[in-house]
């Protein structure tokens, strides 16, 4: 009997024993839940910042480089037109000598004509197109205080009776040319007189206004240069080698106009 009653006292104490260590055993249960609560919180809380910094900076960058593209193609199709320019009937060329007549000294003589005709072409900006950029000047039509030497100068160039200047280049100007306000620049150019050709430069100062460009041009040649003996008559004596030229001309732009001179982009 007694065996029995201590066989029951060892059950009930393993019982107790089992009840006293179970919540120890399931009390992390809690902590562990705790724990990892925190932490996705930091880790949304961490997330969201990361986002906003990110995406900050794209909105200028996409900005700044909007503008870039028009301005390329603006430039591109400034300096890709083409633009002729034209004589018109208003324009004058004219020369300036000096004569010695007999008796009297000294005398400069200018010869003034309005038969000028011809293009200048410019692609590119200033590049000249040689193949359609040419001047005519008829010299047999010249004229003068004087009629002999009107008609001794106008039987010098009978048998050539034309000078063309083919324009070759353009220096000393902003490409394209100015759509307003003037500039001066120099036209270099093969100039053929009296069959003979060869390499003239003007000094040109012009003015641009809407489609039409005006202006003069000047230069210096000399006679014995293209082959010519010095015109003389009986009361000339003499006649300085070098000959000035001048041209007074007013161009209208044709092509692409618009696009070159005279015209805002």
């Amino acid at each position: 009997m007694r065996s029995v009653f201590v066989g029951l006292v060892a059950v009930l104490l393993l019982v107790i024993t089992a009840c006293s260590t179970s919540p120890t055993t399931t009390s992390p249960a809690p902590t562990a839940a705790s724990t990892l609560a925190p932490a996705a919180s930091t880790s949304v809380t961490s997330s969201t910042p990361a986002a906003s910094i990110t995406g900050a900076p794209s909105i200028p960058a996409a900005v700044d480089t909007t503008p870039a593209p028009a301005a390329s193609a603006r430039s591109t199709a400034a300096s890709t037109g083409s633009v002729k320019l034209d004589i018109q009937p208003t324009s004058r060329a004219s020369y300036i000598a000096k004569e010695e007549f007999a008796g009297k000294g000294f005398y400069q003589a200018t010869g003034t004509t309005s038969s000028i005709s011809g293009s200048i072409v410019l692609e590119n900006g200033n590049v000249v197109n040689a193949d359609q950029s040419k001047l005519t000047v008829n010299l047999t039509t010249f004229n003068t205080d004087d009629k002999q030497r009107d008609q001794t100068i106008a039987r010098m160039f009978r048998r050539n009776p034309n000078a063309v200047f083919v324009v070759q280049g353009v220096t000393g100007v902003a490409s394209p040319m100015p759509t307003s306000g003037s500039a001066t620049f120099k036209l270099i150019g093969d100039m053929t007189i009296n069959g003979v050709t060869k390499q003239v430069a003007w000094d040109v100062n012009a003015t641009f206004d809407v489609d039409m460009v005006s202006g003069t041009a000047t230069t210096e040649i000399k006679f014995s240069d293209f082959g010519m003996q010095t015109p003389r008559t009986f009361i000339v004596l003499s006649v300085e080698d070098t000959l000035g030229l001048k041209i007074d001309f007013t161009m209208k732009a044709t092509g692409n106009a618009e696009t070159e001179i005279g015209r805002p982009m």
